[in-house]
């Protein structure tokens, strides 16, 4: 009986327990209620700055959500309240319909019937000075007068569309400058919310994405090159600015390797300024005096290939290695020629195929002469590795038009070689002294902060060097066009 007794006690003493722990959940799901019943108000006293400088908007993505990190959920049912919250609370990125806030939004999926809401923060006028510094100007030095009115004056403002906007982004680091340049652009002090206050419009088109959303080349291109009609098409709709200007103050950026051929089917094509990698002067589509070239290399992952670079940094002297390349040995017309006249060369490493990122760099850094031929088209991501840790680069792409060449001379930090004298190769890197070689490097690595695209942007850096040379075609277009 003593026995039985005991076992009760203990039954007894875990319901108990139990009872207790239902009543503190239960009342904590109400508290959590009540809290997301009373969070907007609770919110504007508490979390809010309610005296930002910046001007928000939110850029709207239909049928799409976000899996990266969730703030909380509320209870808010109007968008202009959530949009409130969001605007005013510096973690929030962004928000979806079913009211989560969220603290990141960089990843994007298909979500039918939701709605993802993604913020854009411009800093006020007021702010403008501040965002960049003119020290350490380098090679804009003598340009230093027009690029602070650039920083002054620069307007640019985005056009809001959802065409285009449910296709996904393509995580790719040779394309990946289109992701970044229009992330860094929608961030920055040149960009105003009235559109008439603004110097040049700027297209939010994603060529890569659309490419790539198909996996047969020509029909992925074909895609691209009706959205980019179709987004055209509605804002000549809804805005007058371009058929004002017949797109003369318009520009996109386009990374793959169609670059200005995606407005093929546009008749204002020759008018529009386009920012792209394959600056081409053979391309039928390419306009020096009207299109931007454009550093082609946005970085690899979350590990700053430029910061290894420079501190593992080699003199020419000191390396070992004459020549490198790795890569397809077969795309363009270039590659095999190289194969065939560098074969069994000895301080020559030569590699069909593509390495480990450390197996890579570690060539990059104990080589003098860094090969950056052509593939199908002119520009390669290897002429900015090649600079990030200090190897020269040796450019073999006839009619490339060079990443702001207007400012930086690249025949004095690298060798431009004509694609019809690749036997001669061996030759002309062999006549390199040491003395012309420790120039080039050291000239390498005074261009490199304006071919590198940081996050956030850095004076002079690439982003605002594409900027200064966005301005300077812009004021020539209008001096002589206008």
């Amino acid at each position: 009986m003593k026995f039985k007794a005991n076992i009760f006690s203990l039954l007894l003493f875990v319901c108990i327990i139990q009872f207790f722990t239902l009543v503190v959940v239960l009342n904590k799901t109400v508290d959590t209620q009540r809290y997301q019943d009373d969070l907007f108000d609770e919110v504007q006293l508490t979390n809010l700055d309610l005296n930002k400088e910046e001007l928000v908007s939110f850029i709207v993505f239909e049928d799409m959500d976000s899996p990266s990190e969730d703030l909380f959920i509320t209870s808010l049912k109007s968008v202009d309240q959530l949009k409130y919250v969001c605007a005013h609370l510096d973690s929030c990125k962004g928000f979806n319909s079913n009211g989560w806030l969220k603290s990141s939004v960089d990843t994007q999926v298909e979500s039918p019937g939701g709605t993802l809401y993604v913020k854009q923060v411009v800093p006020s006028a007021n702010s403008r000075h501040s965002v960049v510094k003119t020290e350490n100007a380098g090679f804009f030095q003598p340009f230093l007068s027009e690029y602070k009115r650039m920083l002054k004056e620069f307007k640019i403002y985005i056009y809001h569309t959802s065409i285009g906007s449910k296709v996904l982004s393509v995580k790719d680091y040779k394309y990946g400058v289109e992701d970044l340049f229009i992330k860094l652009l929608s961030r920055s002090p040149f960009v105003v919310s009235d559109s008439n206050m603004a110097d040049l419009y700027f297209l939010p088109l994603r060529c890569t994405a659309y490419r790539k959303s198909i996996k047969d080349l020509q029909e992925g291109i074909i895609k691209a090159q009706l959205t980019a009609k179709e987004m055209i098409k509605e804002i000549s709709i809804q805005y007058p600015f371009w058929n004002s200007s017949l797109g003369r103050n318009h520009f996109y950026i386009c990374a793959h390797d169609m670059g200005t051929e995606l407005l093929t089917g546009i008749s204002e094509w020759n008018h529009v300024i386009g920012l792209v990698n394959t600056a081409s002067l053979q391309s039928n589509h390419f306009i020096p005096h009207k299109d931007v070239s454009i550093p082609n290399h946005p970085g690899r992952g979350t590990v700053s290939w430029q910061e290894i670079g420079k501190n593992e940094m080699l003199a020419f002297s000191e390396r070992s290695q004459l020549v490198f390349f790795a890569g397809n040995s077969e795309r363009g017309p270039v590659r095999p020629d190289l194969f065939h006249h560098f074969k069994g060369m000895a301080d020559v490493k030569l590699v069909a195929g593509y390495m480990l990122d450390g197996d890579y760099m570690d060539n990059l850094r104990i080589t003098k002469f860094c090969l950056c031929p052509r593939g199908l088209e002119v520009w390669s991501p290897r002429l900015i590795e090649s600079l990030w840790f200090g190897c020269i680069p040796v450019i073999i792409a006839d009619h490339y038009v060079l990443p702001l060449e207007r400012y930086l001379d690249w025949s004095e930090f690298s060798i431009i070689v004509p694609e019809s004298k690749v036997g001669n190769l061996v030759d002309i890197l062999s006549a390199v002294t040491s003395k012309r070689g420790s120039s080039l490097q050291a000239y390498g690595q005074k261009a490199i902060q304006h071919l590198t695209w940081n996050d956030p942007p850095r004076p002079f850096d690439a982003f605002y060097s594409i900027m200064f040379e966005l301005w300077s075609k812009t004021k020539w277009r209008h001096k002589h066009l206008f």
